[in-house]
């Protein structure tokens, strides 16, 4: 029985384990520990709701501090420094232990920087934690020249949100495809020309060359192109890179991500690891996600892993989401190799309609990415979480209506 589980990481990981593990009637001790000052919280509002104001700061919490007193989950602030794996011993500051029956890595990630992020300029920001975020939305108050770097979901995000608040983005990227490792080239370009036709001004094959400074804020950008923006304050949104320090020092296996396998164990048979941080195997490859859903849907997993020791392995379909402006994209499935061209078909092209992209590998659909069609991605999750899965040449017959092929199944498809 595991009598105390430690889960190191406070974030959407953490929390969601930690609240999983009690519904889920675990009765032992649950301890999180948390680097940050700040009780559990949620990552995507900062980029979105948080920073237009109609999300308060109180709702950005997924539960107030009582919560944890109640649900006697312990929230220690302080770093761990050091695991004993042979004594199962988790160090923490001025050399304080504690014991665990079963550990958990939910460490995320920490953003990249550019070369003048290192130099603490007062309007340089990156939205990977609530006192960054806090004082973004403090900055836009005042601020009219945005400068985006990035062109992830993070950087396009921002980059709505800032049109919204009627002032001028320039978003400058090292390439011209936005996305580009997340969706198709054909949904990239639909969501780079709505951007473009709201105001957000891109500029590809660029890179900040040079900046200018007063009062320790950077005023203007250089390109590498010579040519020179206004930036009242720069956001920058380039990825990210999972935290594997602490452990890849205690000898587990790490790689693009802390290695675990099908049930979400690392080489220690006593340690685990979920959420952004954790690189796991899906379809015969091993993958990394940073997505809430996939941080949950590990959570819930684990948990019953823990309790039940469910011999079933972690198989959960990828989905994403992501609001920009006028736009929800929701994305259903993954492209394992964004190397590899898949075969798209694009449906209802119009925003005001909807947008509907299917993409095939080996002529089976891998992946349906949609924007403001709500209904058809939480049909596609279900096909494609099924085990008749439906071809191209299935789908062509029916004009590539997921609803009419379902209807031809007589509505029944196997879940796996």
């Amino acid at each position: 029985m595991h009598n105390t589980i430690v889960i190191i990481g406070g974030g959407h990981a953490g929390f969601q384990l930690a609240n999983t593990l009690r519904r889920d009637g675990y009765k032992g001790r649950i301890i999180i520990f948390e680097k940050q000052n700040d009780f559990p919280y949620q990552r995507p509002p900062l980029s979105k709701d948080y920073l237009l104001g109609s999300m308060e700061e109180d709702r950005v919490f997924f539960r107030p501090p009582e919560f944890y007193h109640s649900n006697a989950i312990e929230i220690v602030f302080s770093e761990v420094t050091m695991v004993e794996r042979k004594n199962k011993k988790v160090i923490y500051e001025d050399n304080k232990s504690v014991f665990y029956d079963s550990l958990i890595f939910a460490v995320g990630v920490t953003p990249n920087k550019l070369d003048f992020c290192e130099l603490n300029y007062k309007n340089v920001y990156m939205i990977s934690d609530l006192k960054n975020a806090k004082n973004l939305k403090k900055a836009l108050d005042t601020a009219h020249n945005i400068v985006v770097v990035g062109t992830g979901f993070i950087g396009l995000e921002m980059a709505g949100l800032v049109k919204k608040l009627d002032k001028e983005v320039h978003v400058v990227s090292s390439g011209n495809q936005v996305l580009r490792k997340s969706v198709s080239k054909k949904l990239s370009s639909f969501i780079k020309e709505q951007h473009i036709s709201n105001g957000v001004k891109f500029y590809d094959y660029e890179r900040i060359a040079d900046w200018a400074v007063k009062d320790h804020n950077i005023t203007s950008v250089t390109l590498s192109s010579k040519m020179s923006l206004p930036a009242d304050l720069v956001v920058v949104g380039i990825g990210s890179k999972p935290n594997v320090y602490l452990a890849e020092s205690i000898g587990l296996d790490v790689d693009n991500g802390i290695v675990v396998n099908d049930n979400l164990c690392t080489s220690d048979p006593s340690i685990y690891a979920i959420g952004d941080c954790a690189q796991f195997p899906y379809l015969n490859h091993s993958i990394r996600l940073e997505s809430v859903q996939n941080t949950m849907d590990q959570a819930r997993y684990l948990s019953q892993k823990l309790l039940k020791d469910i011999p079933e392995s972690y198989s959960a379909l990828p989905w994403f989401w992501s609001d920009q402006r006028d736009m929800k994209i929701q994305i259903a499935g993954v492209n394992l190799d964004t190397d590899r061209e898949l075969d798209t078909i694009t449906l209802d092209n119009d925003l005001s309609s909807g947008y509907t992209c299917l993409s095939f590998f080996n002529d089976i659909l891998v992946i349906v990415e949609t924007v403001n069609r709500p209904a058809i991605h939480m049909l596609s999750k279900k096909i494609l979480s099924s085990e008749n899965i439906p071809t191209k040449s299935d789908l062509a017959k029916y004009k590539f209506d997921l609803n009419l092929w379902l209807s031809s199944t007589s509505g029944k498809i196997k879940t796996l």
